[in-house]
């Protein structure tokens, strides 16, 4: 059995899954995924909420926290001991993450925590991870998308070159010196919009970000056709994942946030401009993270 003890953002959640995931399909074992971290945050609109269970994922969810307050502690008990202290731990925080050497060699009972952000991970196991969290129930949910994110998904679909744009800011500024704040991305943004145009006809831009005052105030001169997608309403994480995946191409930041919502987009004609570094210290080599056939563009 696999447990994986799941953590982070959306985009996290869905490496993590595509690392447990094809390790126990490699091992031919049943995966266990641990939500206890997101007890208190199933709705939509929390912060870093769940999201997993709302795509067609093959694992059963648990919520492993504390024993004393659940029914049939004996029975939970025994559970853990086989799930928890039996097994082998790998664990990876924050500042390990990419790939290594090993991870397809680990035995049929191991627990995951941190992160495993790097396609390689589910490298051979490509076309069952794609099945496994394909978005398209997120987009027919009202409760997801709500009245507006249904308007701007008629949009999306009335125009054959739709492109998404994801622009990151928030958390990215709250450090000093943040590792994920590339200095030349505004120019990135500005190179990736005219590589689009340039090579598809009558384009119309989708802005999605965590910012859309700034973002409304950096296009208000813009010559192209950009639609920065924010509402009264509480935006949904869901919602704007499953509206950047509904588009044509993407314009991704160096966020997996916005690389799965490019990494599982189904149109056959989708063009995906990337940035040429990840991060600021070159911690995430590029190759390891970007498919080979993305578009990559100086920041």
């Amino acid at each position: 059995m696999i447990v994986l003890k799941l953590s982070g953002g959306l985009g996290n959640q869905l490496f993590n899954y595509a690392a447990a995931r094809t390790l126990a399909d490699l091992r031919g074992v049943q995966l266990v995924i641990d939500v206890s971290r997101y007890a208190n945050q199933w709705q939509p609109n929390a912060t870093r909420p769940l999201g997993l269970h709302m795509l067609p994922i093959r694992a059963s969810l648990r919520h492993l926290g504390p024993l004393a307050d659940k029914p049939h502690i004996f029975a939970r008990l025994v559970r853990r001991i086989r799930e928890d202290i039996f097994a082998t731990h790998v664990e990876r925080d924050a500042g390990l993450y990419n790939w290594f050497e090993g991870f397809e060699k680990l035995s049929s009972r191991v627990q995951l925590s941190g992160y495993f952000i790097s396609p390689k991970f589910f490298s051979g196991n490509e076309q069952r991870i794609r099945a496994d969290l394909q978005p398209g129930a997120l987009s027919t949910s009202f409760d997801i998308m709500g009245a507006t994110g249904f308007a701007y998904l008629n949009m999306i679909r009335s125009v054959q070159d739709s492109c998404s744009l994801h622009i990151r800011r928030g958390d990215f500024l709250t450090y000093d010196n943040p590792p994920l704040y590339l200095t030349g991305f505004e120019n990135y943004l500005a190179t990736a919009m005219r590589y689009v145009v340039e090579r598809r006809s009558g384009v119309v831009f989708f802005v999605f970000s965590d910012d859309p005052e700034w973002c409304k105030q950096h296009f208000a001169d813009s010559t192209f056709t950009v639609h920065v997608v924010s509402d009264e309403e509480a935006a949904s994480t869901f919602r704007d994942f499953a509206l950047m995946n509904s588009c044509t191409h993407n314009i991704i930041a160096n966020s997996t946030f916005s690389w799965w919502a490019a990494y599982l987009n189904s149109s056959l004609e989708s063009l995906v401009i990337a940035p040429s570094k990840w991060d600021t210290q070159g911690v995430t080599p590029i190759d390891e993270i970007l498919p080979s056939h993305w578009v990559r563009l100086s920041c």
